[in-house]
C-alpha cells in the first residue's frame, strides 16, 4: 500500500472520530514526541505541562501553533506566499480542528526603543487622537485659553489678540513624526553628549602626561593630536607652558583645547614647506560630536561613543516632544506627563476627564476615552499596573512584554482564535495570579482557545484540560502522561505532576543555610529608580531571598545596584555605580557570579557545549585518533568556526539565513552538510561509531554515558545532568534555549569550576520554566553551593524556594511610585508575622506550611 493512500485510511478514520468542537492530532513525531495523538477541547482554557524538556513547548508551538499558521499562510495569494516563505510541515500525520493561532511567547516584544508600552496596545494613538480632538492650548502672546478644535475647523489664529496658531493634528503628538518629534533631539529624550568626566582623566598632570583620556600619555604613544593640531603652536601663541597641569591651565585655554578658538585663528606651518597657513583650533569636543552623528561606521562611532554620555535633552526636557505639543493640556495635564503615569495613575486620570468632560465635546470624546480605559484595565488586570505608558520596550522583561502583549489582544474583539502562551505568570508575585487567570478566562470566553505551557498550580487549578507530558526529559520525554481534568491528573499514579500536586511529592525545601553567623552584606542609601534611600542586609553563607510584587525594586536593588558594584570591588569591574551611598561586609568575600537569563549566545553557531568548554576538550579527542593523524587532522579540524573543517557553504552554522526583507530573517539547513557543519572527510574520523557531528547531535546523558571513560569529559557533562539539563544537546543552538535553560548552562559552567574562595552566586528567578521536579533539583545545587561556603542572593516569588530561604528581604508594599522600601527583613517567620507583606499573606495562604526544614 502506498505512503499516500496509507495517510488518506487514516484521515479517513480521524475524520469518522473527531468532532466539531475539538482538535484532533495524530501521530505526532517532532524532536522527542513518541507518536503522540490526542484530542483537546475547543474554547477552553488548556494547560500543558512537565518537567523541562519533555516536549510541552515542541508540542504547543512546534505542531500545534506553526501548523495552523502554516496552513492559514498555504491559503494566501501566491505573491504573498512567496514573501513569507515556505515552512516545513511538522513531524505529524494528522490535525484536524486547527483555526488561525496566534503565539505570545517570553521574546523581546521589540528592540526598538521607540517603541513603549503606549504604543504596543494603542493606549499612545488614542491619547493624541484625544488631545487633538479636546486639548486646550495657552496663547503664548496673551495666555487665553483655547480649544484645539476651534481654531482646527476655523482660523488658525488666537480668538483674542489674532496672533497665528499652528493647527496641530494627532501626527503633532507622536515623537514618531517630524512634525511632532522635538527637533533638538529627533524625539528620542535623550541626546548623547562628550562627558567631560570620561574626556578628562587625572587633571594634576599635563597633557602631555596624559591628562586627556583622547590624547592617552603623548610621551609614550607620539600619536598625532588630532584635532586641536600641533600641541607646541597652540601653547606657543597663548604663551603658555606644555608642561602645565591641566588644573593650572587657564579656563579660558582649558576651552580652546576642549571647544576651539573659534573665529580667534593661529598660525601654522604648511606641511608642503614654505607659507604659513591661518586657521583655528579645533576643539576635541566640538569635532567628536560632530564626527560621532556623522560617521556612518559603527566601528568609529563606539571609538568615540567611549567619552560620550546620555543626557536628558536640553529643550524637550526629556519629554520627546516639540513645544507646540507640550503646550496643549486636558485636565492641566499635558500628553508627555500622562505618558509618564503608571497604568494605575492613568486609570485615574482617564476616569476622571470621563466624569468632568463638558457636555459640549462629550460625544467626540467618549469612544475614544473608554478605548483608553479599557486598554489601560487590562494592562491593570495582568499585573502590569506598575508600568508607565512611556517604559520603553527593549527594557521588558520576557514575562512584561508577553503581557502587554496579552493585554492588547483582550482589547481586541477578534474570536475563534486559538491563543498559544508559554509561562504567562513568569515574573508574577503569588497576589497577581488572580487577575492573570481572569484574563485569561475572558480570552476564552470570547470564544478563543487559550493553550497555556504552565507550571503554575494556581493556573492549573482554574484550567479546563490539562496535558501532562513526560515522564522525564528528553529521550525519556515525549508521552502523554496523564490528561483531563485537575483530578484527573492528581489520581493518575504515573503522573509525575499529579503526584506534586496531590501532595504525594514535595519538594525538598531542605536546605544549609547558616544560621548562627551574624555576618552580613550591607548595602545603604540605594534610590535608583523607585527605590526610597534602602538599606538592605544580606546574611552570608545563607539562601537570601528577595522577594516583592512586580515593579516593587528587587531588580533595582539586587541586579542593577548590588551586582555592579559587587563586580567592581570583587571583579575588578569598572561599572558606572552611583545610586548608593555605602557598602559593608564585602571583604568577606572573594568573587561574585551572576547567573543571569541573558542568552549564552545570539547566533545558531553558539551552543552549550562551547559555553561550557567542554567541546575543546571533545575536539582533542577526535584530534588524537588514528585516522585523524593519518590524515594530518588537528585540533582545529574539529570546530565549526574553523575553515579547515566546517562546510564552506554554510560556515559551520548548518543553517543559511535568508533575508526577507519587510519580514524578519529567516534560516533554513544548509543543503550541501545537511545541517552537519563539517566537511565530509572530517565526519569519517570516528570514535566507536560516531564521529563530531554524531556527538554534538547527543544530549547530555547520552553523552556522559558515551565519554564515561573520559573523566575530564564525563564530570562536566555531568554537572549539566544535575543542573535538570540531560535532555539538552551539545550542539543545540543557544538562540532556542530558554532563559531558564541558559540560566542554568551559565550554572553548569560554574559548577564545573574548581571553587576558589567564597562567592556570591546572584539569580533572577531561576525557577522560571520549571515543572515542581526541576525546582526540587535546583534547590539541592543552592543547598551544595551553600555547604561549600558560598552565599545566594536570588530574586524569586516561588514560594517553595521562598520557604527554602535563611534570610528574606521582601520589597514594596507595591510596585512602581508605591514600591521601593523594604517591608520586612528576616527569616521566614519575621515575613509571615508582617501585616504588612503580601508575601507573607501567600505563605500563610500556601497548602504546604507544615513540616519547614532547618538545619
Amino acid at each position: 500500500m502506498s505512503t499516500k493512500l496509507r495517510e488518506l485510511i487514516i484521515n479517513e478514520d480521524i475524520n469518522e472520530e473527531s468532532e466539531d468542537n475539538m482538535i484532533v492530532i495524530k501521530g505526532a513525531k517532532h524532536h522527542n514526541l513518541k507518536n503522540v495523538s490526542l484530542k483537546l477541547p475547543k474554547n477552553k482554557l488548556i494547560v500543558f505541562t512537565g518537567v523541562s524538556g519533555s516536549g510541552k513547548s515542541t508540542l504547543v508551538f512546534d505542531i500545534i501553533h506553526a501548523e495552523a499558521q502554516r496552513r492559514f499562510i498555504k491559503g494566501l495569494s501566491t505573491f504573498a506566499k512567496k514573501s513569507v516563505g515556505k515552512i516545513e510541515k511538522p513531524k505529524v500525520e494528522y490535525i484536524s480542528g486547527l483555526t488561525p493561532s496566534l503565539a505570545i511567547e517570553q521574546k523581546s516584544v521589540s528592540s526598538n526603543p521607540r517603541s513603549t508600552v503606549g504604543t504596543l496596545t494603542e493606549i499612545s494613538d488614542y491619547l493624541r487622537l484625544l488631545y487633538s480632538r479636546i486639548g486646550i492650548r495657552t496663547c503664548e502672546n496673551c495666555k487665553t485659553e483655547i480649544k484645539t478644535l476651534l481654531y482646527k475647523n476655523k482660523k488658525s489664529e488666537c480668538p483674542n489678540c489674532h496672533t497665528f496658531i499652528k493647527p496641530l493634528m494627532s501626527s503633532h503628538f507622536s515623537s514618531n513624526t517630524p512634525q511632532g518629534m522635538c527637533p533638538h533631539c529627533k524625539g528620542l529624550g535623550v541626546t548623547q553628549e562628550v562627558d567631560l568626566k570620561l574626556l578628562i582623566g587625572d587633571e594634576s598632570l599635563s597633557i602631555l602626561d596624559g591628562a586627556i583620556n583622547w590624547f592617552g600619555n603623548l610621551r609614550e604613544n607620539n600619536k598625532t593630536t588630532w584635532p586641536t593640531g600641533p600641541l607646541d603652536i597652540v601653547f606657543d601663541h597663548y604663551n603658555l607652558d606644555i608642561e602645565t597641569p591641566w588644573r593650572d591651565l587657564p579656563k579660558s585655554f582649558q576651552d580652546v583645547i576642549l571647544y576651539g578658538s573659534g573665529e580667534e585663528k593661529l598660525e601654522y606651518p604648511s606641511i608642503m614647506g614654505g607659507k604659513t597657513t591661518l586657521k583655528p583650533v579645533k576643539g576635541i569636543v566640538t569635532e567628536l560630536t560632530r564626527l560621532y552623528y556623522e560617521t556612518d561606521s559603527e566601528v568609529t562611532r563606539k571609538k568615540y561613543a567611549q567619552f560620550m554620555s546620555f543626557n536628558t535633552c536640553s529643550v524637550c526636557k526629556g519629554t520627546k516632544l516639540s513645544k507646540e505639543a507640550n503646550s496643549v493640556r486636558i485636565g492641566k495635564r499635558t500628553i508627555s506627563e500622562v505618558s509618564n503615569m503608571s497604568v494605575r495613575e492613568a486609570l485615574s486620570f482617564i476616569k476622571d476627564i470621563y466624569e468632568h468632560v463638558p457636555n459640549s465635546i462629550f460625544k467626540m470624546s467618549e469612544e475614544i476615552i473608554l478605548e483608553i480605559y479599557k486598554r489601560l484595565s487590562f494592562l491593570n488586570d495582568v499585573g502590569l499596573h506598575y508600568l508607565s505608558l512611556n517604559r520603553s520596550a527593549p527594557t521588558l522583561s520576557g514575562g512584561e512584554g508577553q503581557r502587554v502583549r496579552l493585554a492588547a489582544q483582550l482589547s481586541s474583539e477578534i474570536t475563534g482564535i486559538t491563543y498559544v502562551l508559554d509561562e504567562p505568570s513568569t515574573g508574577l508575585h503569588p497576589r497577581d495570579l488572580e487577575n492573570l487567570v481572569s484574563t485569561l478566562l475572558k480570552l476564552r470566553d470570547k470564544g478563543n482557545t487559550v493553550i497555556v505551557v504552565e507550571h503554575d498550580e494556581e493556573i492549573m487549578k482554574h484550567a479546563d484540560y490539562i496535558v501532562d507530558i513526560g515522564p522525564y526529559a528528553g529521550v525519556l520525554g515525549g508521552k502523554i502522561i496523564a490528561q483531563g481534568s485537575l483530578d484527573a491528573v492528581k489520581n493518575n499514579s504515573n503522573s509525575l505532576t499529579g503526584k506534586y500536586l496531590s501532595k504525594t511529592l514535595k519538594v525538598n525545601d531542605a536546605m544549609y543555610n547558616n544560621l548562627e553567623n551574624n555576618r552580613f552584606l550591607t548595602i545603604k542609601g540605594t534610590d535608583l529608580n523607585n527605590l526610597r534611600s534602602v538599606t538592605a542586609n544580606f546574611r552570608l553563607n545563607t539562601l537570601n531571598v528577595v522577594t516583592g510584587v512586580s515593579g516593587s525594586g528587587k531588580s533595582s536593588l539586587v541586579s542593577r545596584t548590588l551586582k555592579p558594584l559587587l563586580e567592581n570591588l570583587l571583579n575588578k569591574a569598572d561599572n558606572k555605580v552611583e545610586h548608593y551611598s555605602e557598602i559593608l561586609g564585602y571583604e568577606d568575600l572573594d568573587k561574585v557570579i551572576n547567573v543571569s537569563q541573558e542568552p549564552i549566545g545570539r547566533t545558531p553557531r553558539s551552543n552549550p557545549a562551547t559555553y561550557i568548554g567542554v567541546f575543546d576538550k571533545i575536539r582533542k579527542v577526535f584530534a588524537n585518533t588514528k585516522y585523524a593523524k593519518e590524515h594530518h587532522m588537528g585540533f582545529d579540524y574539529f570546530s565549526f568556526n574553523s575553515v579547515k573543517g566546517r562546510c564552506p557553504y554554510c560556515e559551520g552554522q548548518g543553517q543559511i539565513k535568508i533575508e526577507m526583507h519587510f519580514l524578519p530573517d529567516v534560516w533554513i539547513e544548509c543543503d550541501e552538510c545537511g545541517g552537519r557543519r563539517f566537511k565530509e572527510e572530517v565526519l569519517k574520523n570516528k570514535i566507536n561509531g560516531k564521529n563530531i557531528a554524531d556527538v554534538l547531535d547527543m544530549d547530555a546523558n547520552e553523552a556522559s554515558e558515551f565519554f564515561k571513560d573520559y573523566k575530564d569529559i564525563h564530570l562536566v557533562l555531568e554537572v549539566l545532568k544535575e543542573v535538570g539539563l540531560g535532555y539538552i544537546k551539545l550542539g543545540q543552538s543557544a538562540t532556542t534555549l530558554s532563559g531558564g535553560e541558559a540560566q542554568r548552562v551559565k550554572l553548569a559552567k560554574e559548577l564545573s569550576r574548581k571553587a576558589k574562595g567564597k562567592t556570591v552566586y546572584i539569580f533572577d528567578e531561576p525557577t522560571n520554566g520549571l515543572h515542581f521536579h526541576d525546582v526540587s533539583q535546583l534547590l539541592a545545587i543552592f543547598d551544595k553551593l551553600l555547604r561549600a561556603g558560598h552565599t545566594l542572593i536570588v530574586i524569586e516569588h516561588n514560594l517553595d524556594v521562598i520557604k527554602s530561604a535563611g534570610w528574606i528581604v521582601d520589597m514594596g508594599p507595591e510596585g512602581g511610585k508605591d514600591g521601593g522600601k523594604v517591608i520586612v527583613e528576616g527569616t521566614l517567620e519575621d515575613v509571615i508575622n508582617s501585616k504588612e507583606s503580601f508575601t507573607g499573606r501567600a505563605i500563610k495562604q500556601s497548602e504546604s506550611m507544615k513540616n519547614l526544614i532547618r538545619c
